[in-house]
């Protein structure tokens, strides 16, 4: 019990110490201090961060690569309908019938035509992006 009392009494002297301090002010050059450092900050230019493709172009040849491939299995058969000849065997021992999937022609052509607008389109945004983040 004495030794709370003691502590009590060593806290008590110790607040009135740090309330009887009063707090620091600023030197007389603290606002012109403050100043300059601002304006020397904003001197410095940012240096522009060159804008990396999200899809290298090694990655859209792969894309474009695997994308020929499919059109052109499924425009090997030479029939009026597009079907998968090559895939035939695999989807049977999985014991469903996609043999007698057909895919016309008009829709392989409109797919083509899509996917070719689609990747063109992808390359503009990005360029148009990419230019847009240089001249920030």
């Amino acid at each position: 019990m004495k030794e709370h009392d003691e502590q009590d009494y060593i806290d008590g002297i110790i607040k009135e110490a740090i309330q009887s301090i009063p707090p620091e002010k600023p030197g007389k050059d603290f606002m012109n201090n403050l100043m300059k450092e601002i304006d020397r900050i904003e001197a410095i230019k940012p240096v522009p961060v060159k804008a990396k493709p999200t899809i290298s172009a090694k990655g859209w040849i792969l894309v474009s690569s695997v994308i020929a491939i499919v059109f052109a299995l499924l425009l090997s058969s030479g029939q009026t309908g597009q079907s998968f000849p090559l895939l035939s065997g695999w989807y049977s021992k999985i014991s469903l019938d996609f043999s007698a999937i057909s895919i016309p022609n008009l829709f392989t052509l409109g797919m083509i035509s899509f996917l070719f607008f689609f990747v063109l389109e992808i390359f503009f945004i990005t360029k148009r992006l990419n230019n847009e983040k240089l001249n920030q």
